[in-house]
C-alpha cells in the first residue's frame, strides 16, 4: 500500500450542479431561439398593419371607397381597401375587382405583356357597416410571374351595396400595385 496518496474526486453535489447548469443553459438557448423566430413573424404583421394605417391616411373623408398604393417586394403581400358608409342606414357592402381574368369567386388576374402577371384575392365577401362608420376589405396580392421589375399594375375596385345608389353603390377607386 502506498502511503500519502489520497484519492481526489469531485464531490457528488458539484457534479449534480454542473449537470443542472448545462440543462438550464440548453433550455435558455432553445427559449431564445423560439422567441427570436416568433418576433420575426410579429414584426412582419406589425409592418403590414403600419402599411394599412398609412394607406388609410390617403383616404379623403368624403370617399366611399379608397385604397393607397401598394408596393410588392416579396412574392405575396396584403393590403386593405377602405369603405365608409356615408348613408343614413346600416348597409351591407361588397367589392369587385376589374382585372384581365377571374380566378375563382373573389380573385382577379392582372396581366401586362411587358411585365408579367399578378393575382389579387379578396377573401371577404361582404361587410355590414353602420351609418357614419368605416370598415375594410383585406386584399391579397401574389406575384404570379412578374419578370420585369419595377413594374406597376392597376385594377379598379367597385363598391356595391344593399342600400341602392344613395349608399355608395357603383363608387370606384383605382388600386395601383408596384412590383419592385
Amino acid at each position: 500500500m502506498i502511503k500519502g496518496i489520497k484519492a481526489q474526486g469531485l464531490p457528488i453535489n458539484v457534479v449534480v450542479m454542473m449537470i443542472i447548469g448545462v440543462i438550464i443553459f440548453g433550455i435558455g438557448i432553445s427559449l431564445f431561439s423560439q422567441i427570436s423566430e416568433e418576433s420575426d413573424d410579429y414584426i412582419e404583421e406589425l409592418n403590414d398593419q403600419i402599411r394599412s394605417d398609412i394607406a388609410n391616411l390617403y383616404c379623403d373623408g368624403s370617399d366611399w371607397l379608397c385604397s393607397g398604393s401598394i408596393v410588392l417586394k416579396k412574392e405575396k403581400a396584403s393590403f386593405e381597401v377602405f369603405i365608409s358608409n356615408h348613408g343614413d342606414a346600416v348597409s351591407e357592402y361588397s367589392i369587385s375587382l376589374d382585372g384581365d381574368g377571374d380566378i375563382g369567386t373573389n380573385g382577379v388576374k392582372l396581366e401586362k405583356a411587358s411585365c408579367g402577371e399578378l393575382n389579387l384575392f379578396h377573401p371577404t365577401n361582404s361587410v355590414t357597416i353602420e351609418s357614419g362608420q368605416s370598415a375594410s376589405f383585406p386584399v391579397i396580392v401574389r406575384d404570379n410571374g412578374v419578370f420585369k421589375r419595377p413594374c406597376s399594375f392597376t385594377v379598379i375596385a367597385e363598391l356595391s351595396s344593399s342600400g341602392g345608389s344613395a349608399s355608395g353603390d357603383g363608387e370606384k377607386t383605382p388600386i395601383t400595385v408596384r412590383v419592385e
